[in-house]
């Protein structure tokens, strides 16, 4: 069974992601929002979105924020930032072989 991750969930794009995911019947157990602060989130775990906390500026909190998730929505730009975060080993990978990507961690 597919499980969903939306980071950004609180926000506007995040929020509609989740939304949509509900409307096309994916149940509210199998879509995980990722969000900074639970509070902004409380409309969604009310409605049995599973809400966890997490930063990308604090990648530790990362792994536990995604455990059990194997779809993945992000905004692009966000993404960008994890990808730098990972190509400084703060999340324990090594980086990217793709020197594109380094360039914009600079």
């Amino acid at each position: 069974m597919p499980v969903y991750a939306v980071t950004g969930a609180s926000g506007h794009l995040g929020r509609f992601a989740i939304e949509q995911l509900l409307a096309r019947g994916v149940p509210p157990s199998e879509v995980v929002a990722v969000v900074r602060d639970r509070g902004k989130a409380a409309s969604l775990a009310g409605r049995g979105v599973t809400v966890r906390e997490a930063h990308y500026s604090r990648p530790e909190t990362l792994g536990a924020a995604l455990a059990g998730v194997n779809r993945h929505f992000a905004h692009p730009v966000l993404m960008i930032i994890w990808n730098c975060s990972l190509i400084r080993g703060s999340y324990g990978l090594a980086g990217f072989p793709d020197d594109h990507e380094q360039s914009r961690c600079r």
